[in-house]
């Protein structure tokens, strides 16, 4: 969700102007994926995956996987 915000933010200013729905958007999305990264960060934290590090990395692929969408 994060590299969809990404995305809405960098399409949010056409010719200048802001797109409140694309801005709108973008926010939703990248809060949405702050959620979803907390979320991830208590179900790793289970099994014993607390490196920040790890988790990090984990959260990088997910990124860079839904931006290859």
């Amino acid at each position: 969700m994060d590299a969809r915000g990404f995305v809405y933010a960098s399409r949010a200013w056409p010719e200048g102007r802001l797109d409140a729905r694309l801005a709108g958007a973008s926010v939703l999305a990248c809060l949405g994926g702050l959620c979803l990264y907390i979320g991830s960060v208590r179900l790793m934290e289970g099994p014993g995956v607390n490196a920040v590090t790890l988790q990090s990395a984990i959260w990088l692929i997910a990124t860079a996987r839904a931006e290859a969408r």
